[in-house]
């Protein structure tokens, strides 16, 4: 009961009593406990009135007036108006003066109720004579100023009333203090039950889990223990603390005093009392030297200070906690070591794996743990080990304290350990300024040689064991290829290399490494091939010296051999091909020439080949995969969701499968996530993961390491729609040919289809009821894996002509089943044997129509379209992938969002270093080639165009999921990331009409995304018939102040709008020189992060004016005084002349809105960082805002696209073209 001091008592004392009043409760049901403690709580409280519980339960029924008995009773029969203020008691005595009517007089006396009464009037004289005591009594009490309960508590009179009335109010207050005192015990036991951490109080440490009792009050002890001897009411407030320090101060009576002082609840009180007093004292000094947490003990210097007893208390949590901390560092070591390693995996995470990082552990948590406290000072309060080391005596400059604590095992062992780890980290640090970040980029670093032998060896090793694992597992898929039964559609190239490893694909840098001791690996030749480098070895190596050493070994020779025989081979293939012959159908119809042209040994070849595959009984048994079933099956769960921290929020990695997953709705003829149901209920994680030790089929037949499959929402949507389809399928629908529904999956290349979204459906297929859904096949890269839900076995099948057979058996017999088609190979569409009509089947493909249109339409099929993963997925996967190295987090999350700005959310790009080099240069390559006989074709990629075959535009975009009303899904192209979008605009500014732009950008089926709006947005600001639409349309927002209305710069000069377009770079290094600003230059950022607003123009009259154009679809666009000062700061760095040019520069802001947007209709605020630090320099800037700046709104309708639409522009393609010429430079750089 918060601010009542009464409910502290003895620790012994109320846990004893506690436990044998209650302990019996906690047997019982909840509801039953329930009323149980509704049973026990106090009927009264402090502030009851004495008469309220003297006179409480005494009702008085003869006080009943006789009209209202004979409404209760009779159903007012007899009632008469003169009778209303006649009592019973009165009609009890006299009954017929009040009622002549002899009948209701009988049906009165004769009545339960009346009888009642009357036996009440019987014992009347008793009664009242009780209650003429209480009244008496209550007259007395009030007339001494005791009408409460409270006040009774200190009345020192009690032995000068009744004992009637003193054991009614003693018993109410009895019973209080006693709940208060049950209610302190439990207090007490759920502190205990609390865990203890660094932010603890001193006082939470030293009290926790005991009942304080010094603040408890005097009159309150004398009342529970000594049967209210000795109280006076001045001691209403008196505490324990105060009593115990002079008890004749507060009881004078000695005889009444020492009657107390002998009794053992006092003795016991006082030692309680006195105990908590010497507590409190240690409190007090602590919290004068600044100690008030266990955090602030941990770095106290003066520990010797203080009493055994606090000391032993204090360090014991401390300990518990650092030992703790400890441990949980050990476990997640172990956690490291077994988890796999990638070529993604940091140097960091390859040198500290599987071990207890201790150079970063705090010097005073060292002295706590192993040194019992010695040398412990609060200025070393944040001194970590790796900086104690280097030079101890800076901070435990007693010479003796830190000779003793040298002399200990546990300081030579520490010693020893940090050092290890500062040399790994100064390894650490000088690959990171070297660019080696990865495991990846020390396979082809040039320097290894200048590491230490222990970070060598380290990294070394673990490469080596990455690229022997590589190297195995394509021996098991040589040998499994060697298996396969052939067919007459195998080609040349499979038939050649049957059963072989091929090496001449191997990365030159990969062999030295496993055979050469890495002597010879040069960066430059990170990509460079086995089969480039034999044709001229000294290209690649020129250092003559390393170069004969490497060439004069066995393994150099038997690998030269190797690789020229594979290329001898790829060179028959390719003249085959010539010839057109590229399978072993070909081989059958060519023409003896084309045959002799061919070697005897690979001719041998290719006619058993053939021979093999014309025979009808030619199979492969299956092959069983030992353990692979239960590996998939059994995936382990782990989810990474956001929780609060502080400010916002963070991610973190939680063991098992999430408590709630996402909720969808109908929407048309598709389903989208719920958010609503998210907001009303617990919050669904960011990602889920499963993880299978043996990894999933989409790398069985592959070379990546994958265990992990990442499932967000987009992954899981589109097993709920198979689900709703099989579902369907087997319920009751009264029709015997029902077949279940065909599906094909598309989505972006790159973003996760095969191996998250195939995974994920294969393994909820398998969780599937196995009666009802016995098989389900796996196919990809010409491989067949077949899961058997009754027997939990999977076999490899091989070629898809034995499982088209099989299948066919099976449909003979009625087993149904589910096969998930992965298109691997880029124009090629799934087998046309599949799928039966008792299996349901799934495509997994890309956006290239001549993977799946055939067959989809043969079949009937309905599109899923998988959306790319969004900022939060890509995001929560970082941290999955980094769950282990909890400070990489952020410099991770970091370099992906970068690269994710780049090339779009394309996770086999943004994950991989290289891949993003790659694809950051080819989308380059792509836009640079454009020019004004295609460009049409790549305004083109924010269309609704399909990918008819492989192109280069591809690279450039997303698809996108759009809701039509048509029975399938359908999607749109988009620009992959905002920095292509404006890539794209930028080039093709240069060689287009800009209502050409526009045009293409406004196709009737673009996507309607902020993106293309920014674009085409700023596109309408170039053309004078567009800006003559656009200035009839200006509405300015009303400025702050009661400053007047004013027309827009370019409604008053239309004239001055921009004419050309230049790309602005991203800011780094010193400031750009010879870059000077230009009136009717649309200023465009390449980046999205660019602030305030998302392009500008500068316009000299009817006033010199910096127009911003922000492009936005929301009602709100505020932004803040940060933002502007980083836009002028970027216009500083940029332009060579700002400072002299920005000299009574005025500022426009138009906000260009979507149709679809709510209209912005006030003034958007400049706000300050933090309102409660204002600095001069923001309130400079608000001013600003609010007295210069003017804003302005435009919403494009699709009126005004029509409008827009129509115009035909005068000017000619190579005057705008000549127009940019003048600033290519700019744009260059």
């Amino acid at each position: 009961m918060p601010g009542n001091q009464a409910s502290a008592v003895p620790q012994g004392d109320i846990r004893g009593r506690t436990r044998s009043e209650f302990e019996s409760d906690t047997d019982q049901p909840a509801a039953t406990r329930r009323r149980l403690e509704e049973t026990r709580r106090p009927q009264w409280n402090m502030s009851s009135s004495v008469e309220d519980i003297l006179l409480g339960g005494s009702t008085n029924r003869n006080n009943m007036k006789l009209n209202d008995f004979l409404r209760s009773n009779l159903g007012g029969r007899g009632v008469v108006d003169t009778n209303e203020n006649v009592a019973m008691e009165m009609f009890v005595l006299r009954p017929t003066m009040f009622i002549n009517d002899n009948e209701i007089l009988g049906l009165i006396t004769a009545s339960p109720s009346y009888q009642e009464l009357k036996m009440e009037l019987d014992n009347r004289e008793r009664e009242l004579e009780k209650r003429k005591i209480l009244l008496e009594a209550i007259n007395k009490l009030h007339h001494e100023g005791v009408f409460s309960l409270e006040q009774w508590r200190d009345y020192e009179g009690k032995d000068t009333v009744t004992p009637l009335v003193s054991e009614k109010l003693n018993r109410a207050l009895m019973q209080l203090l006693w709940e208060e005192r049950r209610e302190a015990g439990e207090r007490a036991v759920r502190e205990e039950q609390l865990g203890i951490t660094l932010t603890t109080t001193i006082r939470g440490v030293l009290f926790r889990g005991r009942v304080r009792v010094m603040d408890m009050k005097l009159n309150d002890f004398l009342t529970m223990e000594m049967e209210c001897r000795g109280i006076l009411r001045a001691n209403w407030n008196a505490l324990l603390k105060e009593f115990f320090i002079d008890p004749t101060r507060y009881i004078p009576d000695a005889g009444v005093l020492g009657e107390i002082q002998t009794t053992g609840a006092y003795a016991r009180m006082e030692g309680t009392v006195r105990e908590e007093m010497g507590l409190e004292e240690v409190l007090r000094r602590l919290h004068e030297n600044g100690v008030d947490f266990l955090e602030q003990w941990r770095d106290y210097e003066g520990k010797d200070t203080v009493t055994p007893l606090v000391s032993e208390k204090l360090n014991r949590a401390l300990m518990q906690l650092l030992c703790e901390e400890r441990r949980e560092a050990g476990e997640r070591a172990v956690r490291e070591e077994q988890l796999g390693i990638t070529l993604t995996t940091t140097i960091r995470g390859v040198l500290f794996r599987g071990r207890v990082r201790v150079m970063d552990m705090k010097l005073n948590d060292f002295l706590t743990m192993e040194m019992e406290c010695r040398g412990i000072l609060r200025a070393n309060w944040n001194v970590l080990l790796k900086e104690f080391f280097i030079d101890p005596t800076r901070y435990i400059p007693d010479a003796g304290v830190l000779g003793e604590i040298q002399t200990t095992v546990a300081y030579a062992r520490m010693e020893e350990t940090v050092r290890e780890e500062m040399g790994l980290e100064e390894v650490v640090r000088r690959l990171h300024e070297n660019g080696v970040e990865f495991l990846e980029q020390w396979r082809d670093y040039e320097g290894k040689d200048t590491v230490t032998p222990l970070a060598r060896r380290k990294l070394n090793g673990v490469l080596m064991q990455l690229l022997w694992e590589e190297r195995r597992e394509a021996g098991e898929r040589a040998v499994r290829e060697g298996q396969l039964g052939i067919t007459l559609t195998a080609t040349i190239r499979g038939v050649l290399f049957r059963g072989r490893v091929r090496v001449m694909d191997m990365k030159l840098n990969d062999f030295l490494t496993m055979e050469m001791e890495c002597r010879g690996i040069l960066r430059a030749n990170w990509n460079v091939l086995l089969k480039e480098f034999f044709i001229d070895p000294t290209r690649y190596i020129p250092d003559a010296g390393v170069l004969g050493e490497i060439q004069t070994t066995v393994a150099y020779a038997r690998m030269e051999e190797t690789v020229r025989e594979e290329m001898g081979l790829e060179e028959v293939v390719r003249r085959l091909q010539e010839n057109g012959v590229s399978n072993l159908l070909g081989w059958s119809r060519a023409a003896e020439v084309v045959k002799a042209s061919a070697r005897d040994d690979i001719k041998n070849s290719l006619d058993a080949a053939l021979e093999e595959a014309r025979k009808p009984t030619t199979t492969r048994a299956p092959r069983y995969l030992e353990g692979c079933y239960d590996s998939v099956y059994n995936a382990r769960w782990h989810h990474v969701v956001e929780v609060p921290d502080g400010e916002g929020t963070v991610m973190e990695v939680k063991e098992g499968e999430p408590e709630q997953s996402w909720t969808y709705k109908k929407a048309d003829n598709a389903i989208e996530k719920d958010d609503a149901v998210q907001q009303s209920g617990k919050a669904p994680p960011v990602l889920m993961v499963l993880t299978s030790d043996k990894k999933w089929p989409y790398t069985w037949a592959g070379s990546e390491h994958i265990r992990d499959c990442c499932v967000n929402c987009e992954v899981d949507r589109a097993w709920q729609i198979v689900l709703d389809d099989l579902t369907k399928w087997f319920s009751p629908h009264g029709v015997t040919d029902f077949s279940p529904e065909k599906r094909v999956l598309i989505g972006t290349p790159g973003i996760g289809k095969s191996m998250n979204a195939g995974s994920y459906l294969l393994y909820q297929l398998l969780h599937y009821d196995a009666e009802k859904l016995p098989m389900v096949a796996y196919v990809i890269k010409n491989s067949v894996y077949l899961f058997d839900n009754t027997k939990k076995t999977v076999s490899d099948f091989g070629g898809e002509d034995a499982f088209v057979d099989l299948l066919k058996d099976f449909t003979l017999r009625g087993v149904k089943g589910y096969i998930i088609y992965d298109v691997a190979e880029q124009g090629r569409g799934p087998h046309p044997g599949l799928p039966f009509s008792e299996w349901g089947m799934i495509v997994v493909t890309s956006p290239n129509v001549n993977n799946f249109k055939g067959w989809m339409s043969q079949n009937g099929a309905m599109g899923i379209v998988m959306d790319c993963p969004d900022e939060s997925d890509v995001k929560a996967m970082c941290v999955w992938k980094k769950r282990n190295e909890q400070g990489e987090q952020n410099g991770y999350w970091k370099q992906v969002k970068d690269r994710m700005d780049e090339v779009g959310p394309i996770l086999r790009c943004v994950f991989n270093a290289n891949k993003f080099k790659d694809r950051k240069k080819d989308i380059d390559k792509v836009i640079n080639v454009v020019d004004s006989s295609n460009a049409k074709h790549y305004v083109g990629v924010m269309s609704d165009e399909l990918w008819e075959a492989v192109n280069p535009s591809h690279k450039l975009v997303q698809i996108v999921r759009v809701r039509k009303d048509l029975p399938t899904e359908t999607y749109l192209n988009s620009p992959a990331s905002r920095v292509i979008a404006n890539k794209i605009y930028i080039h093709l500014s240069t060689k287009m009409h800009f209502m050409e732009i526009f045009k293409l950008l406004m196709h009737p089926d673009v996507i309607s995304l902020s993106i293309v709006l920014e674009m085409s947005g700023t596109v309408t600001f170039m053309c004078r018939g567009a800006v003559n639409i656009i200035i009839g349309k200006l509405k300015e927002l009303n400025p702050p102040e009661g400053r007047a209305l004013q027309q827009a710069a370019l409604q008053r000069n239309p004239a001055g709008h921009p004419t050309e377009a230049v790309g602005l770079p991203t800011r780094q290094g010193l400031p750009l020189e010879n870059i000077f600003a230009r009136y009717g230059v649309m200023y465009k950022p390449a980046y999205p992060t660019f602030p305030l607003v998302d392009a500008f123009f500068f316009m000299e009259s009817p006033r010199r004016t910096l127009v911003g154009l922000q492009m936005t679809t929301a009602h709100d666009h505020h932004t803040k005084t940060s933002t502007v000062r980083q836009f002028t700061e970027y216009l500083s760095w940029f332009f060579t002349n700002w400072d002299e040019f920005s000299k009574g520069l005025s500022l426009d802001i138009i906000y260009v809105q979507h149709p679809d947007s709510k209209p912005m209709e006030n003034w958007q605020r400049c706000d300050y960082v933090n309102p409660n630090n204002e600095t001069d320099a923001e309130k400079e800037i608000v001013a600003f805002w609010d007295n210069e700046v003017r804003q302005y709104q435009f919403i494009l309708t699709p009126e005004d696209i029509n409008k827009l639409n129509a115009i035909k522009e005068s000017t000619t393609e190579k005057k705008q073209e000549a127009a940019v010429g003048n600033h290519q430079e700019e744009l260059g750089r």
